[in-house]
């Protein structure tokens, strides 16, 4: 995340008059972990010299290492207020907006920080975490260039490059990276994760498989990890073996609860059940970080055995753990799904014809989380004319959902995105893009690409309100799914914007009903091929069938074939479910969807 700096000065900071000797006591007190006696005799300190930044920044310190981020963050600004070249005060702050998830404006100091101090190693590796957190990987991959110029061998830099450059899909360099931090500091549980992560996610998953066999001995750390990809490559008897280990090995690994129970139903002799009872025990007594996914299992297990009383009381306590620290801002969503309506009616979209790419037909995949877009997305991709990335999305990052309607700006937009396309899909084959939250761009991509299909993935709303409140998603990317109240808030949004692009683009939104494809596939199928543009072929109907990885939560749903066993299941917890359904069945029918 990022390091506190306890030393340092700027020259401007240098003018204080604390005496020399009375700042390394204290620094001394930090050192030694004596946080309470430093910052008594610091504040003493600060009656006599209350224009001090230095012991502005040693009080924000201790603030920092006490946990008082926002304490801290008032001291490091006054330091800076009193001393705005304060070098230490800048890469302290930085930190303090780090741990309250604030990186841009942490990217902001840091940078000023830099501006003061260009050969400042801390601030610049704080810029470089900062970028990391905001997904900025290329400014984070720069970043690592800088100081690996500095010092070339330093493995805590090697692990920014080795991160910076996994998430831009750059498998040389984390190998490389790799093999500079086990030359320095030998293997270590995250070399090899982040080794085999780099494999996987490569393509090379057989060879990530071999790797982790033969690394698990070592590190069985790797264990869990390699049981996830197994499930994923529809090998569920290794992959709840190997998951099976990581629990003996770790009965507290609440990730392995999770995945082994996600791939399986639940029995009353499964073994593995009372670990797993005892595992939840112990995470509920100590609150520790990572519980939720043995809560989020012992729902699962709950549902498998018909233990429906005790759903829901499992399901509250994972997403407590699951969502500490987070909060869903319900107005900011509304504000923007009202401002991509003003921006994208139909007449601001007609009004862009001609500006579009016409020789690309993309095909996007929108929709509520759990809503069968996983499963809609293997039928499709299952036609040997698609081919798809998945929820990697490629066109989110031109055009953004604040974009606004104008022939210049999106032409640039339109062209700049069918290079990627016509990149990844080649000359005969269609796009498939499944990134759900696309939805909030179906204005910019319908004028964009005029000939592109966008398949709707519907489901009934209780059966997707229980779908996110009983799995982990990710809540950095879901804030909301942790409380019904907010997932209603959430999708009202969604219904509301859907609604408009109903009424904006027509026929081009092409409907998949869950229910209907489950209960029904082939004529569904065939209807959704046809609506497509695409030939009929008998491989869209066996989706279990397709060589790849399912990366979701919905990969056991995809790799045992298509079966109606879930669509029902809310109705044992209509009366849990009341809070979602009292504000969505305000704005839409829930029995008529």
């Amino acid at each position: 995340m990022g390091q506190a700096e306890t030393g340092g000065s700027s020259s401007e900071a240098a003018r204080d008059e604390v005496d020399q000797a009375d700042l390394t006591a204290l620094q001394g007190s930090i050192q030694k972990g004596e946080l309470d006696h430093a910052r008594r005799r610091a504040e003493a300190l600060l009656e006599a010299h209350p224009e001090s930044a230095k012991l502005y920044n040693i009080l924000g310190i201790i603030a920092l290492l006490s946990g008082k981020n926002e304490t801290a963050q008032g001291f490091l600004r006054k330091a800076l207020e009193l001393s705005p070249g304060f070098t230490s005060a800048a890469e302290n702050l930085g930190v303090a907006l780090m741990k309250q998830k604030q990186f841009e404006a942490a990217i902001d100091v840091l940078q000023q920080a830099l501006i003061h101090e260009p050969g400042s190693l801390q601030a610049r590796t704080n810029l470089a975490n900062a970028y990391l957190n905001a997904k900025q990987f290329r400014q984070a991959f720069d970043q690592s260039t800088e100081l690996l110029n500095l010092s070339p061998d330093k493995v805590e830099f090697l692990k920014i490059r080795a991160t910076a450059a996994s998430k831009l899909g750059d498998w040389a360099t984390v190998h490389t990276a790799l093999n500079g931090i086990e030359a320095a500091s030998g293997k270590s549980d995250w070399s090899v994760s982040a080794r085999f992560d780099a494999l996987a996610n490569s393509g090379q998953v057989e060879e990530a498989v071999a790797f982790g066999e033969a690394h698990a001995g070592d590190h069985p750390a790797i264990m869990t990890p390699l049981g996830e990809l197994m499930l994923e490559l529809g090998r569920f008897e290794d992959g709840r073996d190997r998951l099976s280990k990581a629990i003996r090995e770790d009965p507290d690994n609440a990730r392995a609860y999770f995945h082994y129970g996600m791939s399986k139903r639940w029995s009353e002799d499964d073994p593995v059940l009372e670990q797993l009872k005892a595992s939840a025990d112990r995470f509920d007594r100590t609150r520790q970080p990572g519980g939720e996914s043995a809560f989020f299992a012992l729902a699962k297990a709950s549902m498998d055995l018909e233990r429906h009383e005790a759903v829901f009381p499992a399901l509250h306590k994972a997403n407590e753990f699951q969502g500490r620290g987070w909060r869903f801002e319900a107005g900011l969503q509304e504000k923007q799904t009202r401002d991509i309506r003003e921006a994208w009616t139909a007449s601001s979209i007609n009004a862009l014809s001609g500006v579009g790419v016409e020789d690309v037909r993309p095909i996007f995949i929108i929709g509520m989380p759990r809503s069968g877009s996983t499963l809609t997305e293997h039928v499709i991709e299952a036609h040997p004319e698609v081919i798809s990335v998945g929820e990697a999305s490629i066109t989110a990052r031109f055009f953004p959902t604040d974009m606004r309607a104008a022939r210049d700006t999106l032409a640039q937009a339109a062209q700049d995105a069918s290079k990627d396309i016509r990149r990844l899909a080649g000359p005969e084959k269609r796009l498939l893009d499944k990134y759900l939250y696309n939805y909030q761009r179906l204005g910019s991509l319908a004028a964009a690409f005029p000939r592109a299909k966008f398949v709707h993935t519907k489901r009934d709303p209780r059966a997707i309100a229980l779908s996110i409140y009983s799995n982990p998603l990710k809540i950095e990317l879901h804030p909301y799914s942790t409380k019904l109240t907010d997932i209603a808030h959430f999708f009202v949004q969604y219904h509301s914007l859907m609604e408009h692009w109903k009424s904006t683009l027509g026929d081009r939104i092409i409907v998949s009903d869950y229910q209907t494809l489950v209960e029904d596939p082939e004529p569904s199928i065939r209807d959704l091929i046809e609506r497509l543009g695409l030939p009929w072929d008998d491989a869209c109907l066996k989706p279990e069938a397709v060589q790849k990885r399912v990366r979701t939560l919905s990969v056991a749903q995809v790799r045992s074939g298509i079966h109606s066993g879930s669509v029902e299941l809310w109705r044992h917890y209509e009366a849990e479910l009341a809070p979602f359904t009292e504000i969505v069945s305000e704005v839409c029918d829930l029995d008529g969807n």
